[in-house]
């Protein structure tokens, strides 16, 4: 009999919430992506800064990387790490007073920063392309693939020369 009180009450309940609802009233599909790029910035603004200031606290591992066929000018890395895995890599960029920096969790990329562009990655897919403001870029899925893909060679290129430095 309780079981079927508190049904009873559920359902009650879902009705009136359901009736409650203003009619006529329905979200594009635009606006329900805007909402959700919004929640996920916002979501990756407060990781980055938790990171950061958990960062803090460790000592980077500072490298300074020659130039190269790739590279035609040196590079300053700075690799932070946490139980022997990548937190964040920062890479100078030539000719910019910033860097652009790549931020890791349980050892994937999710967050890219880099002079002029911000890149969200969710499951290890790029998904947001923003403006250096953070403001969501509408872009085709070839080019996000193709922009992914030459972040992660980016981001490996430099993690495979600082670690075999060691």
């Amino acid at each position: 009999m309780k079981k079927i009180a508190i049904l009873l009450t559920i359902c009650l309940c879902s009705a009136s919430f359901l009736v409650a609802q203003p009619e006529g009233e329905t979200i594009t599909r635009a606006e329900a992506e805007e909402i959700l790029a919004d929640k996920m910035i916002n979501r990756v603004q407060e990781i980055t800064a938790r990171i950061d200031a958990r960062l803090s606290q460790l000592k980077p591992i500072i490298k300074e990387m020659p130039a190269s066929e790739t590279n035609p000018t040196n590079r300053t890395l700075i690799l932070w790490m946490q139980d022997g895995k990548a937190q964040k890599l920062e890479i100078s960029e030539p000719g910019q007073e910033t860097s652009s920096l790549y931020y890791f969790a349980d050892e994937e990329l999710f967050f890219v920063k880099q002079p002029f562009s911000r890149f969200i990655f969710i499951g290890g897919q790029l998904e947001y392309w923003l403006d250096d403001s953070w403001g969501p870029n509408r872009v085709a899925r070839e080019l996000l693939t193709q922009r992914e893909n030459l972040l992660y060679d980016e981001v490996n290129s430099y993690l495979q020369w600082i670690y075999s430095q060691y």
